[in-house]
């Protein structure tokens, strides 16, 4: 009998949410619930990223282990540990524009890694052995060899398969044919839990109006619970401003992606027992949809954890709210944990998954507010070390300055001494009549130091009479004219050519 012959909302379970602890429960305590009441077929309707696979591994035994053929039916994707829980259905269907996408099993870890740890190295093995345990899983299910399978999922890529892919690998039987699919009503089979409520307008003083944001209610699968105590602490918070602004009510919770117009704004909260209302001022638009019933629902955006621009935390700070016409559930989150609120840089977004993590804590007996505490104390300590980083990056610059003008000083004092040390060996030559004083500049431009200068004249006889004074030598022609040189030719016995060429000798005055 074709699956849909027997299509009922009380034997159907979705799976349109990731695979965390909590979803696996919810989705063990259905089927094994169902497979008590009677052992007809149960529908698994899937649509998941993903999740957990030790979760997923769970989901899988208690599907091989009751007695109930189980139906596995992927509409949208079943990616990760989604796509094993897809291929261990007795019969596994597939929508024709769907997708199976599969990879290996990888672990997360915080803070510093060191890889010569022991807990490392054993992290490792066990992730092969939770990889090897899946793989064997895909073997069995798709006829493959398990070196097919481990060839395959080793790639260490995300493999996207398409429906008619899938069921050549092996992951699913039947492709769905538009017939089949328009039989199912999808919104009529899910088990709505309402976090928004119908609302009536109610006409109030000064044109407000009373809309029921929320009640008091548990969401195992989302890992969220509404207490009175959630309520009161909406409350005082709203009245206190922790946001530092004033909070709408929208007509989509997306303004990430660009601010919307806004549908109404809060003016104050009322608690009637379980319940919360918001005093609100519609604006002329909302007011008239509402009024056309285009517009029957609100639901509203909460933070567990809110960080102001102070970088105080609070607890339960309402975000805004929005109009819709779906409740909770049906794969949308109408309370959103987390806001980007990073005015200063703060970084306090939490998603289900952070959240699912932080709840490991519980089991060390942690408080998460103590955590949270210990968290805000490390950032400010991180705060402190950057500046102080930053002021030690200061000084270093200062201190980097400083030694160039001290090197750049020396350097000119070298130089200096290199230059007074040459000119006092030209003024020795000049002194000894080895050059003129008109040739100083030159020697000096010449030779780049004092060795130089000495090592080049060594040996060279002095040929430059020099002046009674001693200040100052200059060649004898330019002292003595022809009449003079004949004179001294005749004293010294010198020829007047040798007198010209080479000078006085040295035992002449």
């Amino acid at each position: 009998m074709p699956i849909f012959g027997f299509l009922d909302s009380k034997r159907s379970i979705y799976l349109f949410d990731p695979i965390y602890p909590w979803t696996a429960e919810n989705l063990i305590r259905d089927l094994l619930e169902m497979n008590s009441q009677s052992q007809e077929p149960i529908n698994i309707f899937i649509n998941s990223p993903g999740g957990y696979v030790m979760d997923a591994l769970g989901i899988v035994d208690v599907m091989k282990a009751i007695k109930s053929p189980i139906n596995t039916i992927v509409l949208g994707c079943a990616a990760s540990a989604a796509s094993l829980i897809a291929t261990c259905g007795g019969k596994r269907y597939i929508s024709a524009n769907s997708e199976v996408m599969l990879h290996e099993a990888a672990m997360q870890g915080y803070g510093y890694i060191d890889t010569r740890d022991e807990k490392f190295a054993k992290a490792l093995k066990r992730l092969d052995e939770m990889n090897a345990r899946v793989n064997n899983i895909y073997a069995k299910q798709t006829g493959k060899s398990f070196e097919e399978i481990s060839k395959v999922m080793g790639t260490k890529d995300d493999i996207f398969m398409t429906a008619e892919q899938a069921i050549a690998f092996g992951l699913a039987d039947t492709i769905l044919t538009e017939e089949e699919l328009a039989k199912i009503k999808l919104s009529e089979s899910f088990k709505n839990i309402k976090l928004s409520e119908q609302f009536e307008v109610e006409q109030s003083e000064a044109e407000l109006k009373k809309l029921h944001l929320l009640k008091t209610c548990s969401l195992k699968d989302r890992g969220v619970e509404i207490t009175t105590a959630t309520l009161e602490s909406l409350k005082k918070n709203f009245e206190k401003n922790v946001r530092g602004q004033d909070i709408s009510i929208d007509y989509t919770h997306d303004n990430d992606s660009g601010e919307k117009p806004a549908g109404a704004w809060i003016k104050s909260l009322e608690i009637e027992g379980d319940n919360l209302f918001a005093m609100v001022e519609l604006t002329p638009v909302a007011e008239e949809m509402i009024k056309n019933k285009e517009y029957k629902y609100l639901s509203v955006e909460i933070d567990p954890l809110y960080c102001d621009n102070e970088g105080k935390m609070h607890s339960n700070v309402l975000l805004g709210g929005t109009f819709t016409n779906r409740p909770a559930v049906k794969g949308l989150d109408p309370i959103k944990l987390s806001e980007n609120n990073n005015q200063n840089e703060i970084e306090m977004k939490l998603n289900l998954e952070e959240i699912s993590s932080i709840e490991a804590l519980k089991s060390e007996n942690i408080e998460i507010k103590d955590f949270y505490k210990s968290f805000a104390e490390m950032k400010s300590q991180n705060a402190a070390l950057v500046a102080s980083n930053a002021e030690l990056n200061q000084e270093k610059t200062k201190l980097e300055t400083k030694a160039a003008e001290v090197m750049a000083t020396l350097a000119k004092i070298e130089a200096d001494k290199i230059i007074a040390e040459k000119i006092a060996a030209v003024e020795s030559l000049i002194q000894k009549g080895t050059i003129a004083n008109s040739q100083k500049e030159k020697v000096l431009n010449k030779f780049s130091s004092k060795s130089e200068i000495e090592d080049f004249y060594s040996g060279v006889p002095a040929s430059i009479k020099v002046r009674a004074t001693g200040s100052d030598i200059e060649d004898i022609n330019s002292v003595v004219n022809d009449a003079k040189l004949a004179e001294l030719s005749k004293q010294t016995g010198q020829s007047i050519e040798d007198i010209k060429k080479y000078g006085l000798s040295k035992n002449n005055n």
